[in-house]
């Protein structure tokens, strides 16, 4: 979560008698950020899945956060968790490049950021020993660092 810190700048200037007086005061706020960024958010789930982690890929969502891709929907930590595990059983992700990250960060502390990424998914089924590969499109929205809705576009014939 964002916070707000304001910060007082005093311009001091010693006068002849050596004695500190204040010249000018002037206020200024920073917004300090400790969630992770967007970008970072992608590049550790894309990491989840290369490691088989359903639980480092769940830790980024909110509570009730939505991860939707064609044809099924789960919402909440343990639906998307069981989502994960049970792909994770019967396919191992091998690459999955990114190759466009376009983000808008929140505008204000608790707004909704949002990002799309464009990335190429290589898995092999473990069982048949096929692999395969799609193009995918994600839009994801984001608030104090959590994935609220994970939305997947998949092609499975890519160019």
């Amino acid at each position: 979560m964002r916070r707000r810190q304001l910060l007082q700048l005093v311009a001091v200037s010693l006068a002849p008698t050596s004695r500190p007086h204040v010249t000018t005061t002037k206020q200024i706020t920073l917004t300090l950020n400790p969630a992770p960024n967007i970008s970072a958010i992608v590049q550790q789930a894309r990491q989840a899945w290369l490691d088989g982690n359903s639980r480092a890929f769940v830790q980024l969502f909110a509570d009730d956060g939505v991860l939707i891709v064609p044809g099924a929907r789960w919402q909440g930590h343990r639906a998307i968790a069981m989502a994960f595990e049970e792909y994770a059983a019967e396919h191992r992700v091998t690459a999955i490049t990114i190759r466009n990250l376009v983000v808008q960060p929140p505008a204000a502390e608790e707004a909704i950021g949002h990002a799309v990424v464009e990335w190429v998914w290589e898995d092999i089924n473990t069982v048949t020993q096929l692999t395969s590969r799609a193009d995918d499109a994600i839009a994801i929205d984001v608030c104090g660092g959590q994935v609220l809705r994970w939305r997947e576009y998949i092609d499975n014939q890519p160019l």
